[in-house]
């Protein structure tokens, strides 16, 4: 599930090694930063708002705002949006349109929530127990909207994309679209390796 997450020079190294990609403090520390949480009680927020709602809720409710009009219509509501995070995401929902698996960018949510509780557990936050129950919902909600790795990938990709802090940062997709495809082809992948869950 957490295959997906690595991104830079080093991704293919800890894709195949994932053993190796959540270790120091300080490492744990800053990508639970990323994600707004400093301390105990914030993870524990956290985990219970992407449980919930996550931004599958957004992108569903920007989906459904955007398949309702035409394309000139929808063009000009993009345009219209004065937050340029906002049109960032809206631009993200408009390009995927009519192209996503059914379970939407849910993944993103489930494996940054896996990610956060296997954090969290390492810097004594969670205890063990907590950490494998939240782990286990994240795997339930996988299977429960994904029936396959392709699906989930995608999800996941467009979920990292909408969530962009910076809307002119390189794109995920784009970017990660050979280790994407060695990730669902390759025999070696961990993704090929194990069915889906």
């Amino acid at each position: 599930m957490l295959a997906v997450i690595p991104v830079g020079g080093a991704a293919d190294y800890y894709i195949n090694n994932p053993e190796k990609t959540y270790r120091g403090e300080r490492y744990l520390k800053g990508t639970l930063a990323q994600h707004g949480v400093e301390n105990p009680e914030q993870l524990k927020m956290s985990l219970e708002w992407q449980f919930s709602k996550g931004i599958r809720a957004e992108f569903s409710r920007m989906y459904r705002e955007l398949c309702l009009l035409p394309e000139a219509e929808r063009a000009r509501r993009i345009e219209a949006e004065a937050s340029p995070y906002v049109q960032h995401k809206l631009a993200v929902t408009d390009h995927y349109l009519r192209r996503m698996p059914s379970g939407g960018v849910g993944a993103y949510d489930f494996a940054v929530n896996a990610l956060k509780c296997v954090s969290g557990e390492r810097l004594g936050w969670l205890t063990a127990d907590e950490a494998r129950t939240c782990v286990h919902q994240c795997v339930s909600l996988t299977r429960e909207h994904y029936s396959n790795w392709h699906d989930y990938c995608i999800g996941f990709a467009v979920g990292l994309e909408f969530v962009s802090i910076d809307p002119n940062s390189s794109n995920y997709v784009i970017e990660g679209i050979r280790r994407l495809r060695r990730l669902l082809n390759f025999k070696d992948s961990p993704l090929v390796k194990e069915k889906f869950f």
